[in-house]
């Protein structure tokens, strides 16, 4: 027997070994780490047990990016690729003739049914975001979900709403965190012990309209400010997300993911209202990820820097799924593999740089608005490229970005060269 058929061999019977892949992937909705007490950031935050038992026992990411919006968000997370590349640099409008998501873009349960041979089951129960009227109702099993119950976008009532199942339009007359964790656990029940899954539960909670979810999902009583409706709806996800935790079979891992920072009228200091989501400042780019269960070995605390666009090849990975080998030739996945550090939270990463952006009109060549920003982890550049204006920030010294460096013209030459450095990075990773 020849080593290379001797190894290939080792590795199938050590994947059969290893039995079936279940992974959640949870988005939570206007959370930023500001707003999760693991985060040791808030004077008060939410009561949330069930988030901080998965920080303990599973992996807390302290440096990472998503994109300023919920759609842009969405679509960075779905296709490991950044908002440059797939078009959406805003909220996707709902006006005839406007686009979200094109389907040409390749989604992560795309990725998992052709590396797979269709052997993955796919699920998306919560909020889509990212398709405009005339791309339908059933977007989101067009892009390679198996099942799908969502609403196309935010909500006017947690309570009364409409949700799309598999394209045709349901009432619910049940708040919403509660309806999709029903949903979630209905399909669970449905999964047969030797099944692989991926499951994507883009919660509603904590987004507009503030509001007091029913009594029984939270502890709090001071429900007065938008920021106590704010941490009240974390509290009620919290809830519910601990009831689907019971409900996982042993193996599954699980990702929390925050799509943006929190919205500004939610934000209490030292966190600044003009800083916060919608912007390209840290209170608007810097969100939460907690990764608990079978692909985290011990528990941590991981400096790394990551991007929400890095969770597509990780997840992919997980179930032996190489994205970036599977993708047409001329497109380019930004997402970079977080095996490494899942394995080991004192690994440094793949990853130099992140990076975030806004701009609109979405599919512009030439957006009318347009701001880039790029960290090192230690510097923060912020590029206001319709104005043609650069800001740079200590994050060091200066976490809440207060103290603009290159403001006056003067700075250190430990200044020039980290402004230097990062606007070189912005350049090669946008293709200048």
């Amino acid at each position: 027997m020849s080593i290379r058929l001797l190894s290939l061999l080792l590795l199938c019977s050590s994947a059969a070994f290893a039995g079936p892949t279940r992974v959640v992937l949870v988005l939570l909705d206007d959370v930023g780490v500001d707003r999760l007490g693991c985060y040791g950031l808030a004077a008060d935050p939410p009561v949330t047990p069930h988030l901080d038992r998965l920080a303990a026992e599973g992996l807390r990411f302290e440096r990472v990016w998503a994109q300023p919006y919920c759609g842009p968000s969405r679509a960075a997370l779905l296709t490991g690729r950044f908002a440059f590349r797939t078009g959406i640099g805003t909220n996707v409008e709902h006006g005839r003739g406007a686009r979200g998501l094109e389907l040409e873009e390749w989604t992560l349960p795309e990725f998992l049914r052709a590396g797979s041979g269709e052997g993955v089951r796919t699920a998306a129960f919560g909020k889509w975001h990212l398709a405009s009227f005339d791309q339908g109702d059933d977007q989101a099993r067009a892009q390679g979900f198996e099942r799908a119950a969502l609403t196309q976008g935010n909500l006017g009532d947690y309570e009364h709403f409409t949700k799309y199942v598999d394209g045709r339009g349901v009432p619910v007359h049940r708040y919403a965190t509660t309806d999709t964790i029903e949903d979630a656990l209905a399909w669970l029940a449905g999964m047969g012990e030797e099944d692989s899954w991926f499951l994507y539960l883009p919660l509603h909670a904590s987004h507009v309209p503030f509001h007091v979810p029913p009594s029984e999902l939270i502890t709090r009583s001071k429900l007065e400010s938008d920021a106590d409706k704010h941490k009240a709806a974390i509290e009620a996800a919290d809830h519910e997300l601990g009831r689907l935790l019971a409900a996982l079979p042993e193996g599954t891992t699980v990702f929390v993911l925050g799509d943006n920072g929190t919205p500004r009228p939610a934000v209490e200091p030292p966190f600044l209202p003009e800083h916060a989501k919608g912007t390209l400042y840290s209170g608007s780019l810097r969100v939460p990820l907690l990764v608990w269960g079978a692909a985290v070995p011990r528990p941590g605390v991981s400096s790394a820097l990551v991007s929400s666009v890095d969770l597509l090849p990780t997840i992919c990975s997980l179930f032996g799924v190489d994205a970036a080998a599977l993708l047409p030739e001329g497109r380019v996945l930004d997402g970079v593999d977080l095996g490494a550090v899942l394995r080991d939270p004192k690994a440094q990463g793949p990853r130099r740089v992140l990076f975030a952006e806004r701009f609109s009109p979405n599919h512009s060549p030439r957006p009318e608005h347009l701001w880039r920003a790029v960290s090192d982890g230690h510097f923060a550049l912020i590029r206001n490229e319709t104005r043609g204006r650069d800001r740079l920030y200590d994050l060091s010294q200066d976490p809440h970005e207060e103290s603009d460096l290159l403001d006056g013209g003067g700075g250190s030459e430990e200044v020039r060269r980290a402004h230097e450095r990062l606007a070189q990075a912005l350049e090669e990773i946008t293709g200048g």
